[in-house]
This record gives C-alpha cells, sequence and structure tokens, in this order.
C-alpha cells in the first residue's frame, strides 16, 4: 500500500492539468447539450418531461446540422471525461484505487447508450 503522502503528492501534482481538462470536457458535454436543445427548440422546461416530445424532436434534429454539431461536441465531451478519469487514476494513482475505473466504464457506458438511442431515433423519424 501507498502511504497517503505519497498519493497525496500525487494528486496535488495532476490537479491542476486534471482539472483544466475536466472543465474542458464537462464545458463541451453542457453546450453540446444546449447547442441540440436550441436547435430543435427546446426551451429550459422539465428535462422529466422530454420524453413526450421526443418525436417532434427527432424530426427537428434530422434535419438540423446545427443538432448534429451539438451531438457530436456533447459526445467529445462525455468521452473526454472518462478518458481524463481514466488516465489520471491509471498514470498517477495506486493500483489499488483502479476499481474507480469503473465510474469511468459506467460513465462511457451510459454516453454509447443515450448517444445510439438519439441517433436511432433521430434516422427512424426519417423514414
Amino acid at each position: 500500500m501507498n502511504p497517503f503522502g505519497e498519493l497525496k503528492r500525487r494528486l496535488i501534482d495532476v490537479a491542476p492539468c486534471a482539472g483544466a481538462g475536466f472543465i474542458v470536457s464537462e464545458t463541451m458535454f453542457i453546450g453540446g447539450i444546449m447547442i441540440m436543445a436550441a436547435a430543435v427548440g427546446l426551451g429550459w422546461g422539465n428535462p422529466l418531461k422530454i420524453r413526450k416530445t421526443l418525436a417532434e424532436i427527432y424530426s427537428k434534429a434530422n434535419g438540423s446540422r446545427t443538432f448534429w454539431l451539438g451531438f457530436w461536441i456533447n459526445s467529445l465531451g462525455s468521452v473526454g471525461s472518462s478518458a481524463i478519469l481514466s488516465i489520471g487514476l491509471i498514470l498517477y494513482l495506486p493500483p489499488e484505487s483502479y476499481g474507480l475505473l469503473g465510474v469511468a466504464v459506467l460513465d462511457l457506458a451510459a454516453t454509447v447508450v443515450v448517444r445510439k438511442a438519439i441517433w436511432s431515433g433521430a434516422r427512424k423519424a426519417v423514414t
């Protein structure tokens, strides 16, 4: 087991780079969502009620380059967050902390599943 002081020093050393990367990727994630919402005319309503308007959103999304730009910005931001977490864990933390990679894997899996659903829904709206 690594002593706590060594772990603390490693975290302090990596914090500026990892923090900056995480802020950039989360900004891309949120910015992408905002671009997507603006492209389909979605306001700041209740996100839990969005399911009722999915057909309308999908039909507007398919013909909108702005929506797809936001989609890809959002996706890159989400993948970036998982990558930064994974790289930081592997390179800077002791092997005892590798169990936390599960968080990054679950986040990446959720990213793929949600983006696939959006992609499929928008494509089916055309047919």
